[in-house]
């Protein structure tokens, strides 16, 4: 029951949230990111997207160091 509450909390949140793999590909976007990018649905903007980097931020750099601080410290955000 938790996890299901979780779910519909991050997934009707009004703002943007997503995970990624390391290597750009989206895993999972709530329905207001996918608005934000003029996506239908999550599900089309994860297909339409092949690497988050390169493709949805504004400097590709910032992913680039955000990934680097992840895989240093071994956290994930």
């Amino acid at each position: 029951m938790v996890e299901g509450s979780y779910r519909d909390l991050v997934e009707n949140l009004p703002i943007g949230i997503f995970q990624t793999r390391p290597d750009g590909r989206l895993v999972w976007v709530n329905r207001a990111l996918a608005r934000v990018f003029g996506y239908s649905s999550p599900e089309e903007m994860i297909s339409e997207i092949a690497d988050v980097g390169r493709d949805a931020y504004a400097d590709p750099e910032e992913r680039a160091s955000v990934l680097a601080t992840a895989i240093r410290e071994g956290q994930r955000w």
